[in-house]
């Protein structure tokens, strides 16, 4: 009878112990997913940022050449109005 009971809760602790064994291996593989997922969107991140660094150069480049060209109308425009 005593036998029987610790047989049981043997059998018992067995099956606890895998269901625990198997929701460790789950959270390993989730933990691997997700550790490959933060790294897939770190790249995304370091391409988006070399993306918008290329638009801001882009950007200021246009604004120089505006700058520039509004430079030379005014002074055409004077040159024009001293003439």
């Amino acid at each position: 009878m005593e036998l029987d009971e610790e047989r049981r809760r043997h059998a018992e602790t067995t099956k606890i112990l895998r269901k625990k064994e198997r929701q460790v291996k789950e959270i390993i593989i989730q933990g691997e997913e997700d550790h490959k997922n933060v790294s897939l969107l770190q790249d995304s991140v370091e391409k988006l940022t070399q993306k918008l660094n290329v638009y801001k150069r882009q950007l200021q480049e246009q604004v120089n050449s505006l700058l520039f060209f509004s430079i030379l109308l005014i002074r055409t425009s004077l040159k024009s109005l001293l003439i």
